[in-house]
């Protein structure tokens, strides 16, 4: 099998098994979970920039990369006259479609709609949208120049990227692990550069890049691993490689796991650190 495409189908399933509990273990009642820190770092970038507009400005299309479950759905349908979320998993999308069944009609009557797709391979025509958001997505992506390039594809001329995703410096504290054995491989992300480099060169302009320190903290060293199983994010994605399931294994793994964790003990817990870069960049 094609290791790109396998690589690709093993995270779609790791998000396809984390969809029916993805927003209690990333939103509900988990203030200082990394999905919800970095979203309220996104936001308001998008949230400027249609204000700067008007209070009753609307933009005509808005897409949302990597929408999972729709969580941000309510907030972004707020600013758009059509809402489109797109996702690689399929559970994923269908949980989004039945929380929006289920959910009352919020600030205004935009056109909602839910698609299967690949980031790097987007299921849109050229020039389809006004604003793309992307929150914590295309860090799975292998490719990050199909990603640019689909990126620059679809938007509109004048239209703005607004993305967030993991960079270089993220998750030092698991390389202790596995320098130790436990771990088999840590994910690597690229520099922050490269990421205005690759939408640079897609065609881009005015591409601002920021990167800022999020950490999330958790009770014991296994209760750190189990919460990103329980995201989807325990899959080990190295460019040319499968992806790699990290699942929790034997009591006495776990108890070594727990045990390394000690020396990072803080007085909120033990913290894992990332390092998420905000893009924006405008066509």
């Amino acid at each position: 099998m094609n290791s790109l495409i396998s690589s690709e189908h093993n995270v779609q399933r790791a998000f396809d098994r984390a969809a029916h509990r993805y927003y209690e273990n990333c939103y509900e009642g988990q203030n200082g979970s990394l999905q919800k820190q970095a979203a309220q770092l996104l936001l308001p970038l998008l949230e400027g920039q249609i204000h700067s507009q008007g209070s009753n400005y609307l933009i005509d299309r808005l897409v949302d990369l990597g929408c999972g479950m729709g969580v941000h759905w309510p907030a972004l349908k707020a600013f758009a006259k059509h809402y489109t979320g797109i996702d690689l998993a399929p559970k994923m999308i269908l949980e989004a479609r039945k929380r929006q069944q289920a959910a009352e009609k919020i600030g205004n009557s935009a056109t909602t709609s839910w698609l299967l797709g690949d980031a790097q391979a987007l299921p849109l025509a050229n020039t389809s949208a006004d604003i793309i958001f992307s929150n914590l997505a295309v860090q799975w992506c292998n490719n990050r120049k199909a990603v640019a390039n689909e990126l620059y594809r679809v938007c509109k001329k004048g239209g703005n990227v607004y993305l967030s995703t993991l960079v270089s410096g993220s998750l030092k504290e698991l390389y202790g692990l596995k320098k130790l054995g436990l771990l088999r491989a840590v994910n690597e992300y690229p520099e922050a550069a490269n990421w205005q480099q690759q939408l640079e060169r897609a065609g881009f302009t005015a591409v601002v890049v920021k990167t800022n320190t999020v950490t999330t903290f958790h009770t014991t060293g296994s209760e750190l691993l189990r919460s990103m199983k329980g995201i989807g994010a325990s899959q080990v994605i190295a460019a040319q490689k499968e992806a790699t399931p990290q699942g929790l294994r034997t009591p006495k793994w776990l108890k070594a796991i727990n045990t390394a964790f000690e020396p990072y003990q803080q007085e909120q817990g033990i913290p894992l650190t990332y390092q998420v870069a905000l893009v924006q960049a405008r066509k």
